[in-house]
């Protein structure tokens, strides 16, 4: 026996035997026969009771185990989601663990939108098969068993699924129509990260009331690492966005400065063309059979130098002319010139913002922008369709910026152009800002005018981003900086040319020699007296050595042995009342970087025709500083 007996004091007749018996005992009868009476001893029977002590040994041992194979299973689930750098393989590592772990005829992860209370589904799977979730609308978020759980963060189970959900359409059945069965059960873990639900694990059932709490508590821990392995994936293919965009704005920096170098090479070949077209023109007599010829070579350096302009504003390498203007007003001022442009079988629509901030910009090169986004999605668009252009008051923060790189957070004017057309594939969405890139046919696009509202708003300070559908549309997103000054009231240029003269003596400086002679006929031909310089040493020599009077000094900006403003500053010294004109094929980062900026410089970019050129010196013979 498993026990030391318990001793009865006293004696015992034979006659009390049997009832001993009866009561369950062991009876053992010492020094004593059937005649007298003797002493006894008697023992418990305990075989149940080791029976059910060893049975909850088992039990523990059972649970024990059951225990080591969930930790194991989160230990895989924590390793396989953690080394994941996409989410499909989260969800699957939650499936296998949801299908070990707890009964699981069906699976919907859904990840949570707080601002608009909804969820959206991302991944289901039920009778053995993982299903396309990319078209299911987002559910909102209501009193249900999801916004239960949502709500108090804890793990909800509904053992009796269709009478909790009824008939109410927002709830989500898994399996129904592959399968005649309804789900009977549903428990909902939410995955929460730092205090705030990112989503939820919901498990179906076939069973009625199939889920247990120990069920909850292992998706419970199931659904904090699934939280966080969701959050890094975020972070991950955040951080793979960011270095993309870097990448890719690195990539447009450089061709950027090839293609400004390029410009200005073309720049100096235009001038001459265009200018010694413009001369023989002028002294070709009107029935000349030559001047068909010389206008033809006209027109296509007019045309080449159109196309560098557009290389030049993509590079940044422009001279703008900004100021503080309402955008409002540019918009309405192009949209007639637009709806004669897009023709009758496309709708533009408008949507502009009251007490719209102002910003500070170029309005000719804002006007370009929004003409060269509107042709693109009319093209866009040959069946007819809509586009829209939207104004409105944005700030940016630093959630973002950081999503937008190299965006800066701030306040900000937007300016959006949508259309309703065919949409850019993601492999023309890599290259749509490179020069010369374009998906039209031959002679039907030069492939600049992206490239070129890029560099314009780029130089503006501003932002260009787009979000694109192939076959539902494209919207193009520009941000500019906004400002808080007073708009600038616009001042019309005159269209009428003329060519004004002068006797005054100007000193012109020009290291390559076709735009110097060119330079020279011009300015001779106006009446002027020339005196050439190929450098700044040579003419810094002439202003030294000459005591005639020099009215006006004409210099490139970029030269060799000495810059054309360290040739200024230098001839400043010698002949403080000299006034000066600067012109360049390079444009607004060189200038700056050779210390000529756009406030304190008068400046004619390459190339120049006869009359902006004879214009230009003029203006600035006559004016007062």
């Amino acid at each position: 026996l498993a026990q030391p007996p318990s001793r009865i004091s006293g004696q015992v007749s034979k006659a009390t035997l049997p009832q001993l018996r009866l009561s369950g005992a062991a009876i053992l009868v010492i020094d004593a026969d059937e005649t007298h009476y003797g002493r006894v001893w008697f023992f418990r029977d305990i075989t149940k009771r080791i029976k059910e002590e060893t049975a909850v040994a088992e039990a523990n041992q059972s649970a024990i185990r059951e225990y080591d194979r969930l930790l194991q299973r989160l230990a895989t689930l924590a390793q396989t989601s953690g080394a994941a750098r996409d989410l499909t393989t989260v969800f699957r590592a939650i499936l296998d663990f949801s299908r070990a772990s707890v009964p699981c005829s069906a699976l919907f992860i859904s990840l949570y939108d707080h601002e608009q209370s909804v969820r959206e589904g991302v991944y289901m799977w039920y009778n053995g098969s993982e299903m396309d979730v990319s078209d299911m609308m987002p559910i909102r978020v209501g009193e249900g068993p999801v916004g239960q759980a949502i709500r108090s963060g804890e793990v909800t189970i509904v053992n009796d699924y269709q009478k909790s959900a009824g008939k109410k359409p927002t709830h989500v059945y898994l399996g129904y129509e592959a399968d005649s069965r309804d789900p009977r059960s549903t428990m909902i873990a939410p995955m929460e990260i730092k205090g705030n639900t990112v989503g939820t694990i919901e498990v179906q059932s076939y069973d009625l009331a199939a889920f247990t709490q120990e069920h909850a508590t292992a998706m419970r821990m199931a659904a904090n690492i699934a939280a966080n392995a969701i959050e890094n994936v975020r972070l991950f293919e955040q951080e793979r966005t960011s270095a993309e965009q870097l990448r890719q704005s690195q990539k447009l920096e450089s061709v950027g400065r090839l293609a400004g170098g390029i410009a200005h090479d073309f720049n100096n070949m235009l001038t001459a063309i265009n200018g010694y077209s413009d001369l023989t023109l002028r002294r070709l007599k009107e029935d000349d059979p030559l001047r068909n010829n010389i206008q033809e070579i006209k027109k296509a350096g007019e045309r080449s130098a159109a196309l560098t302009h557009q290389l030049l504003a993509f590079s940044r390498q422009q001279m703008l002319k900004p100021k503080v203007l309402d955008l409002n007003q540019i918009v309405i001022e192009v949209g007639a010139m637009l709806k004669r442009l897009i023709g009758e079988d496309i709708q533009l629509v408008t949507s502009l913002a009251s007490k719209l901030g102002q910003v500070e910009a170029d309005p000719g090169q804002l006007t370009q922008v929004i003409m060269n986004l509107t042709v693109n999605a009319r093209d866009a668009m040959p069946q007819g369709g809509e586009i829209m252009i939207e104004t409105k008051n944005v700030y940016l923060d630093a959630e973002y910026a950081a999503l937008h790189v190299p965006t800066q957070p701030g306040s900000y004017v937007m300016l959006a152009v949508s259309d309703t057309g065919t949409g850019i594939d993601a492999n023309t969405q890599q290259h749509i800002f490179e020069p010369f890139f374009t998906t039209k046919e031959t002679g039907k696009g030069t492939g600049l005018g992206l490239p070129t509202v890029y560099g314009i708003v780029k130089q503006s300070g501003g932002y260009i981003w787009f979000d694109s559908e192939v076959g539902v549309g494209t919207t193009f997103n520009i941000y500019l900086p906004r400002h808080d000054k007073e708009v600038e009231s616009s001042e019309k240029e005159s269209e009428t040319e003329h060519i004004p003269a002068g006797k005054e003596t100007i000193l012109l400086v020009e290291d390559e020699e076709l735009v110097r002679n060119l330079s020279r006929q011009i300015l001779e031909d106006c009446g002027y007296q020339v005196i050439e310089a190929s450098d700044g040493i040579e003419a810094l020599s002439i202003c030294r050595k000459s005591d005639f009077k020099i009215d006006l000094l004409i210099t490139d900006i970029v030269m060799p042995k000495m810059s054309g403003r360290q040739l200024v500053e230098q001839v400043a010294a010698l002949r403080p009342e000299i006034k000066v004109l600067y012109m360049s094929g390079y444009t607004d980062d060189a200038v700056i970087r050779q210390g000529v900026t756009k406030m304190d410089a008068n400046f004619i970019q390459k190339p120049f025709t006869f009359s902006t050129f004879a214009q230009k010196a003029r203006e600035v013979l006559d004016s007062k500083n």
